[in-house]
């Protein structure tokens, strides 16, 4: 099939032109495709997860997705997600999608590793709407979030989830320490006393919060999780960039450094009772004879 380039012949219209036509307008997620869904040189997709039969080339949604695809070709991969076949389990574990969700359709955009997902049922109009933000990037983000709790904190910890981590943790008028755990983490069960001790150590600093976060249901694009327990502080002001805590030494002292050494904002730390490093120091004195 012969395609025609329309309007000037530029470097930029012939790369809009290969990339336009370097995919069908819709691909299935398979092994196969993969590869050239993720190589395509297009950054922003639009996935339709459905079973079989709002599949079909004669199914409404299907016809709904297809033409809003053409309308956008080059510019969005579109990818249908058959949820009755076998390599579905990538794409609906990486976005938390259920059998009693679809037919759902998300988007995603690779360069910033964001999700998006269309709220409510989707019709040609809906999908077109949907299209147009995640391309225009007014689509708000979708991050995988347990439910945010009743109770805020635990031992003086403040409990982070994906729905109040951009209130709590890139609040610009606090340095937020932030632990990322696993439930079933020997180290973060270990540090879980030391953390709260932590806690209670900057309870009376105002500009500082101790906060956690289980990263089996809750992520952020600015969280990058490679193992268990991540720590990372969250300096205050607005272009602040997070630090991550490398040092193996997760004692209440080190992290204690840790904060004063890299918070922006000014603190005084309340003087401990001598009692407190009576406790502390006998603390040591064990760890130091195993």
């Amino acid at each position: 099939q012969t395609v025609a380039l329309e309007g000037k012949i530029s470097k930029d219209s012939l790369t809009e032109l290969v990339k336009s036509e370097k995919l069908p307008p819709t691909i299935e997620f398979n092994d196969q495709n993969s590869q050239k869904i993720f190589s395509s040189g297009v950054e922003k997709q639009l996935l339709l997860i459905a079973n079989e039969k709002d599949l079909k080339a004669d199914a409404d949604l299907f016809k709904a997705f297809r033409k809003v695809a053409l309308a956008h070709k080059g510019k969005m991969v579109f990818v249908t997600v058959n949820m009755d076949g076998t390599s579905k389990d990538p794409v609906v574990n990486f976005f938390g999608v259920k059998a009693e969700d679809v037919p759902v359709v998300v988007g995603f955009e690779m360069a910033k590793n964001r999700k998006y997902k269309l709220q409510g049922e989707a019709n040609e109009k809906s999908l077109e709407e949907f299209a147009k933000s995640v391309l225009d990037g007014t689509a708000e983000a979708e991050f995988k979030s347990a439910p945010i709790p009743d109770e805020p904190t635990d031992g003086g910890v403040t409990i982070v989830v994906g729905k109040n981590f951009e209130s709590v943790v890139k609040d610009a008028d606090k340095d937020v320490l932030l632990e990322v755990y696993a439930p079933w983490c020997g180290h973060c069960k270990a540090l879980d006393p030391i953390y709260k001790k932590l806690a209670k150590r900057f309870a009376k600093v105002d500009s500082v919060v101790i906060a956690k976060m289980d990263g089996t249901e809750n992520e952020h694009p600015d969280v990058e999780v490679k193992g268990f327990p991540t720590i990372i502080l969250f300096p205050s002001g607005a272009d602040a960039k997070p630090i991550t805590f490398d040092g193996g030494d997760r004692s209440l002292k080190a992290l204690t450094k840790f904060i004063k050494k890299n918070a922006v904002s000014k603190f005084e730390l309340p003087k401990k009772k001598k009692s407190d490093e009576e406790k502390e120091a006998e603390e040591e004195d064990k760890k130091d004879e195993l």
